[in-house]
């Protein structure tokens, strides 16, 4: 009995954790507006727990070999459900933090949607790069709302904000570059190599082979 329900049991498992992690999203925003003496720590262990799922959902997957491009995706959407919520609560908590610069957050948001529409528009699919650059700002993001939201402390709020503008500069790039739709790119260096029919070399911790 154990044999055939452990299984299944683990290939679910990375859509739990995606599903979790994009579950977060509403509880950190209702929890800012409705307990924001306490939101901060509640926030923090919500950064917290949605980067530790977001680096299980695919390790697990390729381990199993079901890490597919409907689980990349899925992965992607929750990755960012989850980072506007959090940025979200900033807004709500410290809105003169966001207020004081707002020219860069307002460049920041609008190039968000730009990659899918090159991805869109080239292929008919949203893309699912995956960058280092990316996942580098992703521990970024997380830095800096511990230090925001554990500590009131502001430090690294514009170089965070700083390096996800490089990183969506880059996802643009990789849209444009990219002869094929194709997922786990990790730089645009590698998309120059896929655009001149050179194979390129993933890091199996971070990529590994994506399932069609």
């Amino acid at each position: 009995m154990e044999k055939t329900v452990r299984p299944k049991l683990l290939v679910i498992l990375p859509m739990m954790l995606i599903v979790f992690r994009a579950l977060l999203a509403p509880f950190v925003i209702l929890w800012a507006y409705f307990f924001p003496s306490n939101a901060g720590l509640i926030i923090v262990i919500a950064c917290a727990l949605a980067i530790v799922s977001d680096i299980y959902d695919g390790i697990i997957a390729r381990n199993l070999n079901i890490a597919t491009e409907r689980i990349r995706l899925l992965d992607c959407y929750a990755d960012l459900i989850f980072w506007l919520a959090a940025a979200w609560c900033v807004w709500v908590l410290h809105p003169n933090l966001v207020k004081a610069n707002w020219i860069l957050v307002a460049i920041l948001i609008s190039q968000e949607p730009i990659s899918d529409l090159i991805y869109l528009l080239r292929f008919r699919k949203d893309g699912c790069s995956h960058t280092y650059l990316s996942k580098f700002w992703g521990l970024t993001l997380l830095t800096t709302f511990v230090l925001i939201f554990g500590f009131n402390n502001y430090m690294s709020f514009i170089f965070c904000v700083i390096i996800g503008i490089i990183s969506q500069w880059e996802r643009i790039a990789i849209a444009i570059v990219l002869p094929a739709r194709i997922c786990d790119i990790p730089t645009v260096f590698h998309a120059i190599q896929l655009k001149n029919g050179i194979p390129i070399k993933r890091n199996k911790l971070f990529h590994g082979e994506t399932k069609r």
